[in-house]
Formats: structure tokens, sequence, C-alpha cells
């Protein structure tokens, strides 16, 4: 993709809903900022379907429920070298479904209901304050060689 979808609304997802897709959608380079949704979602809502997320940055989107940036129910989601903060009520929600998570900076609270779940993998502390992920089953390891840390550092 490499776009920009800022000051979009919608009742559930306000940039992006992804609903019952079979096929593996994939959103790349692309930063998402002060949108809202009504229900769930603020930047993503994902709905029974698979999409990757690449190389993205969400902030300062909302939702009137939950998930700030991404709202995620039913669905298997992968999230690669992205950069989430400053969403509300939460940076992700989850709900009855799974997330992977890489090389990624969450600087929020994770929100998980009845089997969502997240792996995180290579992941980067978010901050001094840390993270509050409220999931039911994580694993948790740290990388040097994350693609976002050369980003930031870089």
């Amino acid at each position: 993709m490499d776009f920009d979808f800022q000051s979009n609304t919608a009742d559930h997802g306000g940039a992006i809903y992804l609903a019952n897709i079979v096929s593996t959608t994939e959103i790349v380079n692309c930063r998402f900022y002060n949108n809202h949704a009504f229900g769930f979602g603020g930047a993503i809502d994902n709905v029974s379907s698979h999409p990757i997320i690449r190389n993205c940055t969400f902030y300062v989107n909302t939702a009137d429920r939950e998930g700030g940036a991404i709202g995620n129910n039913g669905a298997d989601a992968i999230l690669d070298n992205c950069i989430l903060w400053g969403n509300s009520p939460d940076e992700i929600r989850l709900f009855s479904s799974t997330i992977t998570i890489t090389y990624s900076k969450i600087a929020g609270r994770t929100r998980a209901d009845h089997t969502g779940t997240a792996t995180l993998n290579r992941y980067i502390t978010p901050s001094a304050r840390g993270i509050e992920i409220l999931l039911q089953a994580v694993s948790y390891q740290s990388c040097n060689t994350s693609p976002l840390l050369r980003t930031i550092f870089n």
C-alpha cells in the first residue's frame, strides 16, 4: 500500500474495515492518524479476516467501544514492525482471535476478551512505565536485531 489514512470516520474500522475476506490482505507502509470508529477499531476493524500489517504507524486513533488502533474479532492477524501509540481507549482489542506481534512498539493497553491471545516475538518494551497486557497467553522474547530499532536509532 504505502498510504496515509487521516481523519476518516465509520461505524467500524475508521479507516479500513475487513470482514470475511478469505485471502490474506497486506497493509504495508501506511500511517493511520486521527481516524475514528463509532464501534470497534478506530483505524482498522478486522472481522474473520487474516491481514498482515507491516511497517505501519498508528497514532491518535479513537474508537467509541474498544480497539483505538485495531479491533480484531474472530480473526488471525500479524503485526510486524509497527508502532502504536496514543490511541484510545486502548491500542488493540482482541475478541476470540489471535494476533502475532513482531518487532513492534505498543505504547498502551491491549485488551483481550474470551479466547483472545497474542504472541509477542522479538518485541520491544514500549516505555519505562511498561505495557499493560490483559491477555490469557503471552510469550515474550527480546531481540536486538529489530528493523524497528534500526529505524528509530539510525
